[in-house]
């Protein structure tokens, strides 16, 4: 579709021969009036030329359909987003497996662990998966359609230790598209697996600790359209807007910062805020792919995750009446998930205030009057994890001794998930 071919450098080489050969004029180094006067020339020739280009193809965008769409999107280097499974790794620790009262695995299975198979079914019940998808404004069916179920497959085996309280697994969802999405947390509520001594008892449990929201349906054909029209917008110059633009268009990028020179001149870093707290391989690796289209020649630009801050909570809570120990221990239960979900939903740059915490959990519980007996802390003890500087890696931990955390524009809290138990409630 360019309506001119050659760049500025072209441009000016064919002048020169152009007036070296027909005129007397011969003085063509660097500095002269008369090369001065070329390039000139050939830059705003160069201008005009990338504008009617990009006006060219913005004219006849909106009129575009079908497979002339994607021939389009093709030649800015798009593709129309496919339709996706919503699904979860054993690493992002979305769903769980654990027993009923907090006990191992091995007091359900006459001492011994067990397999739980892949190809398992993890069901969000028709009732809870339309009150949830209806809360958070993923769901407006009508109310004849009565199956709103959401199913779930375990992907790959799973060992149940004996001696273990839980075992997070990978599941991927049997209806395709958004449709597949869980919420909210705990949306799951049973399986179908059997193959274990008290399954009679139902007392081993599933259920998802995160909302899951990965699942896409195929994108509309406005939706591509539009980053059509962002792609031959940013194309034409690489600045922050057209690198944002780019980085956003990817699946699961909620928004990004850019923080130019961080790793020297000419780098940049562009830290992805995800809509999840977890930012996978393949995540980082589009953003890299999307942004490597739109920056300057002499720049260069990585795609990276937050600087993650772990936080690790150990207290006492005191509550509002002598209720029984199966009691306590289902609050405690409860509050426990409230500070993950907390501390997992902090934005990037968003500071950690203890007060706004305990504030939190009195809120979601009413029969606790505190927790913990720091008079700074509030809990009794709270613990920041870092990323150790070392060649191998690893996570290094201090106590924290004041009633906030500040952390860098690039950095975002989380639960810390390098130990199977960041959150301890007595």
């Amino acid at each position: 579709m360019p309506n001119y071919t050659g760049s500025f450098g072209e441009v000016v080489t064919r002048g020169i021969k152009t007036l070296t050969q027909q005129t007397n004029i011969r003085q063509m180094v660097a500095g002269s009036k008369a090369r001065a006067l070329l390039e000139a020339h050939a830059k705003e020739i160069d201008n005009v030329s990338v504008l009617q280009d990009t006006n060219l193809k913005k004219a006849f965008l909106p009129t575009t359909f079908g497979q002339f769409l994607d021939h389009y999107g093709a030649t800015v280097g798009l593709t129309k987003y496919p339709r996706r499974n919503a699904e979860a790794l054993v690493e992002d620790r979305v769903f769980r497996f654990y027993v009923r009262g907090g006990g191992n695995f091995g007091s359900v299975n006459n001492g011994t662990g067990f397999t739980v198979s892949a190809g398992t079914r993890l069901t969000a019940p028709s009732t809870v998966a339309y009150e949830a998808t209806s809360l958070y404004g993923f769901q407006d069916e009508p109310d004849t359609v009565y199956d709103r179920s959401i199913h779930f497959l375990i992907t790959e085996d799973v060992f149940l230790e004996s001696t273990a309280t839980e075992a997070w697994v990978s599941a991927r969802a049997l209806t395709p598209g958004a449709g597949g999405n869980l919420a909210a947390p705990k949306m799951i509520q049973t399986h179908d697996f059997v193959d274990y001594d008290d399954y009679l008892g139902k007392s081993l449990l599933a259920e998802n600790v995160k909302a899951v929201l990965n699942g896409f349906d195929e994108e509309s054909p406005a939706s591509y359209r539009y980053r059509i029209s962002k792609a031959i917008t940013g194309a034409e110059k690489a600045n922050h807007t057209a690198i944002a633009t780019a980085a956003m268009s990817v699946p699961g990028v909620a928004d990004v910062i850019i923080i130019p020179w961080e790793d020297g001149a000419g780098r940049f870093n562009v830290y992805i805020k995800s809509i999840s707290s977890f930012i996978s391989d393949k995540t980082v690796e589009d953003v890299q792919t999307a942004i490597n289209k739109v920056y300057a020649v002499g720049t260069i630009g990585y795609a990276r995750r937050p600087y993650e801050i772990g936080i690790e909570v150990d207290s006492t809570v005191t509550f509002t009446a002598d209720y029984s120990d199966a009691v306590k221990t289902e609050i405690r239960d409860g509050m426990q998930a409230t500070i993950i979900q907390y501390l997992n939903s902090m934005d990037i740059g968003q500071p950690l205030i203890l007060s706004e915490l305990v504030s939190e959990l009195k809120q979601a519980e009413s029969r606790i009057s505190s927790v913990g007996f720091n008079s700074t802390t509030f809990f009794d003890g709270v613990f920041i994890w870092y990323p150790a500087k070392l060649v191998t890696g690893g996570r290094r931990r201090e106590r924290l001794i004041t009633d906030s955390l500040a952390v860098p524009i690039h950095g975002r809290i989380i639960a810390e998930n390098s130990i199977s138990d960041p959150v301890r409630l007595f």
